[in-house]
């Protein structure tokens, strides 16, 4: 029996859509989305109208909402936004209109739709509209403490715009998380509709996979169809990479804006977190690594070599002329150079109204780059989790220090990932930890998750958010045992990497610790490498070449590691990354 046409869309609607449509770019899982209600959507009253002007569109502390958007977002939520946004207009003449949102996703194209119009009330000559300056307001967005915007409700947070610049503020306590697109569905069902119409079932799947890539389309017209200033530098409203990595994760994994090297690099404002007034030796190589790396769209989490992390900072004369600028043409007050090792020489410009200017010379003085505008983030650690940030400003190269564990169980029971690890949602990041001081930090703290545990650099990262782990030889994970949810293993492929960060280029020696699997002679490393890809009980080795005492070379296959030494051997672990 054939389904009628509409009974057979009906279902293949149901059964789908919510899953590609919903999560096409950046959605989360299905219980994210499930509610019927579309979003709720409120204008509040505000005692302070003439606050933030349309030039200066920075939330106050603690935040003064103008409108707040909470729940799944739904078809009709933008017409609702849209009505509501334009009273507030004639009431905020010129003044920022700020948005708070706290939304786990929903309808993609809803959310674009409210995203283009938060856009498109500044400045776009590609529409043919007009902005007047003093008359007409923009609209800030922003996620606070203890809210989260997720899925589709990304796509509204990186619309707020301050004229020409994107105006997306997030609080360190709040969540803001993103993940690839998906098609999910019951293979029983599916084979069932199979059954019934064939033909009619792959015709709807293309539709379905054509009204994808449209929301794709729109996605890259909407946050690349007007740059951005950053000082001197223009860039993309939204840079292609935030798209990119959260497009190349694994369906069940997520992507958590979680760190200082993210919000830096994607230009996302951290709210509450200033440009500091006094700044260090390490304040000032932070500013000038971050910029370096940001402002080419690049991760500043960046291996070190040895002796990176001093590199040399002076502070010449105010009035000496660098880059052709000086303290009587500029009117900073406060410069600093750091000499690097991909560049010649950063300056860093500061004024006592807390604004901060980076710019690249040559060894001569000659500028060779623009001038950039420095955010607050980029004076911290690029892997400093924003949750820490925010608990202590001043922490700003030193992670948690763990108090002693004296064996002490922990609280709560948790179940336990050997040689995995759940890569991002960071709630804290702690440093010198055993894993059972870890476990008990998570069990203590009651937004904690789950956790995972380096036991060769002794770092303990807590879970705001549980996400798919990795195949990871020198971590493990443990997760509440009082969390029913199954915790799926990435579908990434296993590579042999160096067991600790390297830069590139350059390689340690590293001798791995463990229980092992099996020692062969063997003449060359991509033997040993070889033997250990092909054995699947095998987590990693450690190759040490001919020698005296050796007719040929030495490969040990590791089924568990539980430390890397310095040594002279050449050693890879087995993860999926």
């Amino acid at each position: 029996m054939l389904l009628s046409p509409g009974r057979l869309k009906r279902s293949m609607l149901k059964l789908v859509r919510p899953t590609l449509r919903g999560v096409a770019a950046a959605g989360l899982v299905a219980t994210f989305t499930t509610a019927t209600l579309g979003a709720e959507i409120v204008a509040l009253d505000r005692p302070d109208p003439e606050f933030g002007t349309a030039s200066n569109a920075v939330p106050s502390s603690p935040v003064k909402c103008d409108v707040q958007l909470t729940g799944a977002i739904r078809p009709g939520d933008a017409d609702r936004f849209a009505t509501i946004v334009s009273r507030l207009k004639q009431d905020h003449r010129g003044r920022t209109i700020f948005v708070c949102l706290d939304s786990k996703g929903g309808d993609v194209r809803e959310a674009l739709a409210i995203a283009r119009y938060i856009r498109w009330l500044g400045p776009d000559t590609t529409r043919n509209l007009t902005f007047a300056a003093g008359f007409d307001s923009v609209i800030a967005t922003i996620v606070d403490a203890h809210s989260t915007c997720a899925s589709a409700c990304t796509f509204i947070f990186l619309a707020g715009s301050a004229l020409t610049s994107p105006a997306r503020f997030l609080h360190p306590q709040g969540r803001l998380i993103l993940h690839a697109s998906f098609l999910s569905f019951d293979p029983d069902v599916l084979q069932r509709l199979f059954d019934l119409d064939r033909d009619r079932l792959k015709r709807d799947l293309d539709q379905l996979y054509g009204e994808g890539l449209e929301d794709f389309r729109q996605i890259i017209e909407l946050f690349n169809s007007a740059p951005t200033r950053r000082g001197d530098l223009i860039a993309p409203w939204v840079r292609p990479s935030l798209f990119l990595e959260s497009f190349a994760q694994d369906p069940a994994e997520l992507l958590c804006i979680d760190n200082v090297d993210q919000v830096g690099r994607w230009n996302i404002q951290l709210l509450g977190i200033s440009v500091p007034k006094q700044v260090n030796k390490p304040m000032l190589r932070n500013v000038c690594e971050n910029t370096f790396y940001w402002r080419q769209d690049s991760s500043a989490l960046q291996p070190k070599g040895p002796f990176e992390d001093e590199l040399p900072v002076f502070f010449p004369p105010l009035d000496q002329n660098i880059g052709d600028r000086n303290v009587w043409s500029e009117g900073f007050d406060f410069r600093a150079t750091v000499i690097g090792r991909n560049y010649a020489q950063c300056v860093v410009e500061m004024t006592a109204n807390d604004r901060a200017k980076v710019l690249y010379t040559d060894s001569s003085d000659r500028r060779v780059s623009n001038i950039e505008s420095a955010a607050a983030s980029a004076f911290f650690s690029p892997n400093t989790v924003l949750s820490d940030l925010d608990a202590d400003q001043n922490a700003l190269d030193t992670l948690p220090i763990a108090p002693s564990s004296k064996g002490e169980p922990s609280m709560a029971d948790f179940r336990i990932y050997q040689n995995q690890a759940m890569s991002g949602c960071n709630l804290s990041r702690l440093s010198k930890y055993d894993r059972n001081s870890c476990e008990k930090a998570c069990g203590a703290n009651s937004e904690c998750s789950a956790y995972s545990f380096n036991k060769v650099e002794r770092i303990c990262e807590l879970k705001h958010t549980l996400t798919a782990v990795r195949i990871d030889p020198l971590w493990s994970t443990g997760v509440r045992a009082s969390n029913s949810t199954d915790i799926p293993t990435s579908k990434r492929g296993l590579v042999l990497t160096s067991p600790l960060p390297e830069p590139r280029g350059m390689h340690f020696g590293r001798d791995l610790i463990g229980e092992q699997r099996q020692v062969l002679s063997l003449s060359s490393r991509d033997q040993c490498a070889s033997a250990c890809n092909y054995d699947n009980d095998c987590l990693g080795y450690s190759y040490f070449e001919q020698n005296a005492s050796r007719d040929s070379g030495q490969c040990q296959l590791f089924s568990d590691i539980s430390d890397v030494h310095p040594g002279y051997g050449y050693s890879e672990v087995k993860r999926q990354q």
